[in-house]
């Protein structure tokens, strides 16, 4: 402390338990135990340490023994420090540091107290039960505080078309026996289609080669369920018309008898009793066996309606004198279906919502998350999260009252709410003040690189008649510049890591919305930039899960059910709608894509995301402005393209110029020094500028070559000053 000075610095307990008290200066306090602001490596804000314990004696060693006799150490401690600057003429006092302290680390004898210095208050409780999961949907939160009903939103959801395209056939010279025995004449198999690509694993099965139920000159009215493998089509989801293209062959061999041989669809239903119904044949051909003929047919775009639940297979019927023989050739067959859903209602939650619930359930505090941008007007106004229970209108608590009563859970983590929003774009997030609450904070990562000036390395006097002088201070060591070579990314991977591909139901569909990587021209480094959200992001993923509403699927769980799902909506009024490409800033509708009309999420994609995260990329890449990003893989449609209005066309796997990307906040060199902060350097640098962080904007130094301007990465206030900065980017 400065001779003469102690006067003017005041030193306060402050605690829910024992109030506020005044307190004798800490031992020591200007040697080593003074604040350190660090920007966080995780978070991105800035936190608050000290690298040495903090010694009391008389009233703050009383204070702190008797707070732990009281509390534990639970409730939060805080050191407040208060100064009265040297330069004004007014007894005005001003806080400008407060600490909190870990009575978890409270070590005390007859004549002092000694306890270290903590990111104490929300920060504290956040940092600690940020990677826990909670069920949103439970009003309990961990403290045991009860929390208001969730507020959810509903969306209604037309539909995406999926296209399914499905392969089989019958081996060339495949053969089958239809025998006659005693006065029954008649025999009936099914056509043993054999499935290569199937694209509806639930609807479409291979087909043995089964015999049938006759029922007289035909097909059985009723058979059992033992002939289930036997269908093709095995109890269809929805309504829907299958576009067939093939062909059917099948040439008699062997001996010829008289009769006929007929080639036919059949459609069945569940009779209710565990076997089918018949309810319809569709007749495909007809020949006299008395000759070695042939029958056939041939499906061009060939349209056959499916209903909701109905069972469908292709059979050979015979009615002949003796036993016969047939071989299959050029039997192949494809299935297409232009697979649309009804559309469908489903809840989901805002971001600020989700981020609101999340903080409350940590913290049992309510209105103590704030994030700009998922305001009104805001970048995620819009952006909404669903799950696959809520997706299939799950009720909250299905079988209510039984044994089997069971509550539907929408469970996530605020870690991983955060991981999701920085694989959409950079974020950052800090614990902030609002008059005597404490709220967490998250806003772009640009948000805390501004380009006002900040914080000035000077002092700033002020005569009697206020007029204000500014000298800056230069430091007291040289400056020591070094390269950054973290920032020189030889490889980049964004995106989401659930979904893109192996969607179960739909063999080779790809969403738009997965993960890619890119190579750069950083071929020597080991740095990698990777951000992959654990939520699912492609409209597929939605699409498939509303396919199984629980009003027709109570039963049947699938891959997305306890899985985030994120919508890309607009908002009009109160509600909330669905973006279609027509709702963004497109030049024209995006292409490469199956019925763009009915596609959502468009710019989910990681390509958009490269470009979200650019000007971070670019921090090693700006020295080489004709050069490229080039795509390496990825597990999504990598041909896909869009251009909003005024911008180059963006396809996903084209080579992206370095001169598309956003202009870098910062070089990769930062700078070292030595100078002393005093108490006002520090109330300069704990300051706000216009409500905004005096820390996310620039810091003004004098560094004997003239103003040069950075960011700020670290201050040790204690002794000669340490302070770490890095270059702001003025190219």
């Amino acid at each position: 402390m400065n001779q003469g000075y102690s006067n003017n610095v005041d030193y306060k307990f402050i605690s829910k338990t024992l109030g506020k008290v005044s307190i004798p200066e800490p031992i020591n306090y200007d040697d080593g135990i003074r604040n350190i602001y660090e920007r966080d490596g995780n978070s991105k804000g800035f936190l608050k340490t000290k690298s040495n314990n903090l010694e009391f004696y008389n009233e703050g060693r009383e204070y702190l023994i008797r707070q732990y006799a009281s509390k534990g150490v639970t409730e939060d401690l805080i050191l407040q420090r208060n100064i009265k600057s040297k330069y004004r003429l007014d007894e005005r006092w001003r806080t400008i540091s407060e600490t909190y302290l870990n009575l978890g680390e409270l070590s005390f004898n007859r004549n002092t107290a000694k306890v270290k210095a903590t990111e104490g208050g929300l920060y504290k409780v956040i940092d600690s039960k940020k990677s826990d999961e909670f069920d949103l949907v439970d009003n309990t939160a961990s403290n045991g505080k009860i929390l208001p009903d969730l507020n959810r939103t509903t969306v209604q959801v037309d539909g995406r078309d999926i296209l399914r395209i499905s392969k089989m056939e019958v081996e060339d010279g495949t053969r089958v026996n239809h025998p006659v025995s005693g006065g029954d004449t008649t025999e009936a198999k099914t056509v043993p289609f054999n499935i290569y690509e199937n694209s509806d694993k639930v609807d479409l099965q291979s087909v043995f080669e089964y015999r049938w139920g006759i029922a007289n000159d035909t097909w059985a009215n009723f058979i059992g369920g033992d002939l289930f493998a036997g269908f093709l089509v095995s109890g269809a989801d929805f309504d829907t018309v299958l576009k067939l293209n093939g062909r059917i062959e099948l040439q008699m061999v062997d001996t010829p008898w008289p009769g006929t041989l007929r080639l036919d669809i059949l459609r069945y239903r569940d009779d209710g009793n565990g076997g089918f119904e018949k309810k319809e044949v569709i007749p495909l051909d007809s020949i006299s066996t008395a000759l070695l003929n042939t029958a056939s047919f041939d499906f061009n775009n060939y349209p056959l309606e499916v209903q909701q639940g109905d069972y469908i297979t292709f059979g050979v019927f015979s009615d002949t004198l003796d036993g016969i023989k047939y071989e299959y050739y050029n039997t192949t067959l494809e299935i297409r279906e232009d697979s649309t859903f009804p559309a469908s209602a489903m809840n989901c939650l805002t971001y600020k919502t989700l981020g609101e619930r999340l903080v409350a359930k940590i913290t049992g505090q309510s209105n103590a998350f704030y994030c700009s941008e998922m305001e009104d007007n805001g970048i995620w106004e819009g952006h909404l999260v669903t799950n696959g229970f809520w997706a299939r209108n799950f009720p909250d608590v299905i079988q209510e009252g039984t044994d089997e009563e069971r509550k539907i859970q929408f469970t996530t983590s605020l870690e991983d709410f955060l991981k999701h929003l920085y694989a959409i774009r950079p974020i950052a997030w800090w614990v902030e003040k609002v008059g005597n609450k404490e709220r967490m904070r998250v806003e772009l990562l640009t948000y805390t690189q501004q380009n006002f000036i900040g914080i000035k390395y000077a002092e700033v006097s002020e005569d009697e008649y206020g007029k204000r002088t500014t000298t800056y201070l230069q430091p007291s060591s040289d400056l020591e510049r070094k390269t950054l070579k973290d920032n020189f990314y030889k490889s980049i991977t964004l995106g989401s890591d659930k979904g893109g591909d192996n969607y179960e139901e739909v063999a080779g569909l790809q969403s738009i919305s997965g993960k890619a990587s890119w190579s750069t021209v950083n071929n020597k480094s080991e740095s990698v930039y990777e951000y992959l959200s654990p939520y699912r992001l492609g409209d597929v993923d939605i699409e498939l899960a509303r396919r199984k509403p629980f009003s027709e699927f109570p039963d049947e769980d699938t891959q997305y059910d306890s899985d985030l799902l994120v919508v890309d909506c607009y908002k009009s009024g109160t509600g909330y709608y669905i973006k279609k490409w027509q709702h963004y800033d497109f030049e024209e509708e995006p292409k490469n894509i199956y019925k763009v009309g009915t596609a959502f999420n468009l710019e989910f994609t990681p390509a958009r995301f490269l470009l979200n995260h650019s000007s971070e990329i670019n921090v090693g890449l700006y020295h080489y402005p004709l050069e490229y990003i080039y795509f390496n893989s990825s597990n999504c449609n990598s041909s896909f393209e869009s251009k909003r209005e005024n911008e180059a066309l963006l396809r996903e796997d084209a080579p992206i110029p370095h001169s598309r990307l956003d202009k870098p906040r910062i070089r990769p060199i930062s700078v070292d020094f030595d100078l002393e902060v005093s108490d006002e350097l520090e109330e300069i640098i704990t300051g706000q500028t216009k409500g905004v962080p005096n820390w996310f904007g620039m810091v003004a130094v004098d560094t004997g070559d003239g103003i040069e301007y950075f960011r700020l990465v670290k201050v040790d206030a204690n002794k000669e000053g340490k302070h770490k900065l890095v270059e702001v980017n003025n190219i």
